[in-house]
């Protein structure tokens, strides 16, 4: 949650919101002050929402709520009341920021899968962090495009199950289409909404593991195994990405 205390109430409706920028924007103080309380709310849902879709580390989920309303109120001045809804402009501002923070970490390089795999069983390495990019950047994967028609062919080289289960492990789920990504899970015989949202409240794909065995109703091992003998394809993909 964001450091800024929220006032108590029902939100505004759309009319009510653009009020509120108005004054935010050309009101005396004390209007301002009133006006940005009862915006808060409106835009902390949408940093909410946004960070749920596309932050994949409990870190990076706090970064952007942390700093994202501040990046709205400083860009406020360019959300033109007259021509559009403030909650789209707001949630393309929040997106946008997101990517910008995701595209300023900086990898580091490829460490082979014979040095890793020994550290990962230890614990003291994160299997998938490890192998492309720093512990606390694991959310600028995230922000990439949506995988190419190459990317998704060869993730068509695992199993089905397998497939879902690596790419759901990793958060990279979002980077798949819509349509394929329904398809592979048909193809699985996954029903319903997956992967579940919970996973996000780890920062690593193998503390991921249990949550993502609970929903399909595997074991732990068995999640454990697709994950490693995954991971093989899944480095060739990341690996240009």
């Amino acid at each position: 949650m964001s450091n800024l205390q929220t006032p108590p109430g029902p939100e505004p409706d759309n009319q009510e919101i653009a009020e509120l920028v108005k004054q935010v924007l050309n009101g005396p103080p004390d209007q301002r002050d009133t006006a940005c309380q009862r915006l808060l709310p409106v835009i902390e849902k949408i940093v909410e929402e946004v960070s749920s879709c596309h932050c994949f580390s409990r870190q990076a989920r706090n970064d952007l709520i942390e700093n994202a309303p501040g990046h709205v109120w400083k860009n406020l001045y360019r959300f033109d009341v007259e021509k559009g809804s403030f909650e789209a402009w707001c949630y393309v501002v929040v997106t946008n920021l997101g990517r910008d923070m995701g595209r300023q970490q900086k990898r580091r390089p490829e460490i082979s899968l014979t040095d890793l795999e020994p550290c990962c069983e230890r614990g003291t390495v994160d299997v998938f962090n490890g192998l492309f990019v720093e512990n606390d950047v694991l959310n600028q994967i995230a922000w990439l495009e949506p995988f190419g028609r190459g990317e998704l062919t060869q993730l068509q080289q695992m199993p089905s199950l397998r497939r879902v289960i690596v790419v759901a492990l990793a958060g990279l789920a979002p980077r798949v289409p819509q349509v394929t990504w329904t398809h592979w899970l048909q193809e699985a015989n996954i029903a319903g909404p997956f992967p579940p949202q919970q996973i996000y409240e780890y920062d690593n794909p193998i503390e991921r593991i249990p949550c993502v065995a609970s929903s399909l109703g595997k074991e732990v091992e068995a999640v454990r195994q697709h994950w490693y003998r995954g991971l093989e394809v899944l480095k060739k993909i990341l690996k240009y990405c």
